[in-house]
């Protein structure tokens, strides 16, 4: 009794027209294709090739088509671990998946991009050439700086605890490893009970 029912058409105005065509292709192919022409189904370069999967990911999810959204997950993941992905690419990527607003658990596009940017070595060549496109990335993306810390910090470990502290003869400040009793100044080699220093306890993260 749907006014759809009525007139057997359904409007889909919020989507693409590029993408709906996709996904009626993928109904009766159960594939879809990268290029503009569903006749030559080519494969397009990196950057919209990974536009298209994210976007059908997208509409899949939309339209709860699971199919789709498995296959478009499976084209994404093999265009993103291409030789010629690069930094660019994968900045415009972690923008695209920004931009579809996907729900908190859902982090199977997220997690894809994070693992690209560290297998790659992509992270840690834009903190370096790039600090402040790193940052502004890392500040709009928050799932990725979660994800790349989460990645990272298994790989560090404690250092021993270290002391802070001036020696009280010559005044140089040096750092001392916790112990107990006395301390020898590296400069004037005078002997210094610790617990008459002034200590600041600090702890220092060293990869492994």
């Amino acid at each position: 009794m749907f006014k759809e029912g009525a007139e057997c058409k359904i409007e889909l105005r919020e989507d693409l027209t590029s993408m709906v065509d996709r996904m009626v292709y993928y109904f009766y192919n159960f594939d879809y294709y990268n290029g503009i022409d569903s006749t030559k189904p080519t494969e397009a370069k990196p950057w919209p090739a990974l536009s298209v999967h994210i976007q059908m990911y997208s509409i899949a999810d939309k339209y709860d088509v699971p199919g789709l959204r498995t296959l478009a997950l499976e084209k994404f993941k093999a265009s993103i671990s291409a030789h010629d992905v690069t930094c660019g690419i994968l900045t415009n990527a972690t923008h695209a998946i920004n931009k579809l607003q996907l729900p908190e658990s859902d982090t199977a596009l997220r997690n894809i991009v994070v693992d690209a940017w560290l297998l790659g070595g992509f992270a840690r060549t834009l903190i370096i050439q790039q600090p402040k496109s790193f940052a502004t990335l890392m500040t709009s993306a928050p799932w990725l700086s979660l994800g790349l810390h989460s990645h990272a910090l298994p790989t560090l470990r404690f250092s021993h605890v270290v002391k802070q502290a001036s020696c009280e003869k010559c005044k140089t400040p040096s750092f001392f490893t916790q112990g107990e009793g006395f301390v020898e100044c590296k400069k004037c080699k005078a002997d210094l009970p610790i617990k008459r220093l002034a200590l600041m306890k600090s702890e220092v993260l060293i990869p492994q």
